[in-house]
């Protein structure tokens, strides 16, 4: 097959970029034009290290995942980029596979018993893979509102709980700032930053005891 010359823009020069042939030319589109890889982009775009800065020379797109027709959800690449001053013929090549699947927000849940005077914690198990018990937590879509509204909207839909969006402390923000996009848990290979939200309320044994094994989600997801 004829595979399209697809590029972008960096540092005002044109990079060229090629796609596997798993990759349909549609879905390869829709993830240059994602809000995923334009971050990525313009987050390479300031990396710097003393006199030197980044320069991205080529990107392959390894495998784009669609979530439904128009959704890009995850994207695996690889990228040709090195450090360089611009004014010698030694560049340092960098590492440049990455994966892209955007922000998200989890939160902290301490629920406080007054009847056995314990705190607890509170986790979910989803049925996917990886499977593992993990915080209540949500992808951060374009358009989806504050990052408060996006945890609130995660405790209803995953732990049947109807919480305040002031009743939420953002610890990224209390530590650095109302600029911080969040915490990187995976700097080195993945693109994902998590804004981690804490919150608690005091519950009886008996609502500890209702929420133990309790179904909660939306069963599309």
């Amino acid at each position: 097959n004829i595979m399209e010359n697809l590029s972008f823009i960096f540092r005002d020069e044109e990079v060229p970029v090629t796609y596997a042939s798993s990759v349909p030319l549609d879905h390869a589109k829709k993830a240059l034009e994602s809000e995923a890889f334009t971050n990525w982009v313009q987050n390479a775009s300031r990396v710097r290290d003393k006199n030197k800065s980044l320069q991205i020379h080529s990107v392959e797109l390894q495998s784009v995942d669609m979530f439904g027709p128009h959704r890009v959800g995850f994207i695996k690449l690889n990228s040709h980029c090195t450090l360089t001053d611009g004014k010698t013929e030694h560049a340092q090549r960098l590492p440049g596979i990455c994966f892209l699947r955007g922000s998200s927000v989890g939160i902290l849940v301490k629920l406080h018993c007054t009847d056995d005077g314990k705190d607890y914690s509170l986790l979910v198990d989803q049925p996917r893979i990886p499977a593992c018990l993990e915080l209540p937590a949500g992808m951060i879509d374009p358009g989806s509102g504050s990052i408060g509204g996006v945890a609130a909207k995660e405790m209803k839909e995953e732990c049947s709980l109807d919480i305040h969006e002031r009743d939420l402390i953002d610890i990224p923000q209390l530590a650095y700032g109302k600029e911080t996009a969040g915490i990187v848990p995976s700097p080195g290979g993945c693109d994902e930053f998590i804004r981690l939200c804490y919150y608690e309320r005091t519950v009886t044994l008996k609502e500890l005891d209702t929420m133990r094994g309790r179904l909660g989600g939306l069963e599309e997801e």
